[in-house]
């Protein structure tokens, strides 16, 4: 079987290892102090504004090289970020399609 001709439509419950920063964005927070936040596009002008220069730059220049942590909710799809507020917020800003890794952890 060749790997490259696997898709969400053949395996529904694969988990995928790279997500658009757009995607990403619409996800909710697992942060407990902005947590009511989540999705808002508020917390990601704060996000943004708390990535440091250096980073950005990094990512710009070679893409995100940090996974997004984030965590299966359910069954449904269903997923929350825990790490990566930083990152998705300069990929964001720089091309909302690049794409970045995420790693996942079962609820």
């Amino acid at each position: 079987m060749n790997i490259n001709n696997l898709s969400q439509r053949q395996f529904p419950d694969a988990l995928p290892a790279t997500m658009t920063a757009a995607q990403l964005r619409h996800t909710a927070s697992l942060e407990q102090d902005e947590s009511k936040y989540a999705g808002a596009p508020h917390m990601w002008r704060v996000k943004l504004g708390q990535t440091p220069v250096d980073m950005v730059k990094s990512i710009a220049t070679k893409g995100a090289t940090h996974p997004v942590k984030l965590r299966r909710e359910g069954r449904l799809g269903e997923h929350a970020i825990q790490d990566g507020h930083h990152n998705i917020a300069a990929a964001f800003e720089i091309d909302p399609q690049m794409q970045l890794p995420v790693e996942w952890e079962e609820r």
